[in-house]
């Protein structure tokens, strides 16, 4: 990173469904992340007040920093129906694994990432909670 600090913000972005024929069917707002580094930064705009997440997801993900895997668990009581959604983004944004599960402990490999920073975001009820991890070789 040759000195340049980088700053990761959540930031809203619309995302869209298709049919199998490629036809848009559906539109709806997603977070991802906007990263900083200098003047230059990503920013998208909010359209969607309504489909607001909260940080209040009770989870943990460990171990961090990791070279291999990094397990997540959702402690939250009160989700036992819901879908939870994660999504492995790199610092530019991009969304490099993504999982939608009712369970409540999943492992994600990091195996074949490389070396740096990572973020991990747990989604579930309009409820999330996003964390930072480190990959070592």
């Amino acid at each position: 990173m040759g000195g340049n600090l980088l700053l990761a913000q959540n930031c809203p972005s619309i995302e869209f469904n298709y049919d199998a024929t490629g036809n848009r069917i559906q539109r709806h707002q997603i977070q991802i992340f906007c990263v900083s580094s200098g003047n230059n930064t990503s920013r998208f705009s909010d359209n969607d007040k309504n489909n607001v997440v909260k940080d209040t997801l009770n989870t943990v993900a460990y171990p961090n920093p990791t070279s291999d895997k990094v397990l997540v668990n959702i402690i939250d009581d009160k989700n036992d129906n819901h879908w939870n959604e994660i999504y492995l983004i790199d610092v530019n944004g991009r969304v490099l694994y993504y999982s939608k599960t009712k369970e409540k402990m999943m492992e994600i490999s990091m195996y074949s990432y490389k070396s740096g920073i990572y973020f991990l975001r747990v989604l579930s009820d309009k409820k999330q909670k996003i964390f930072q991890i480190i990959k070592t070789d």
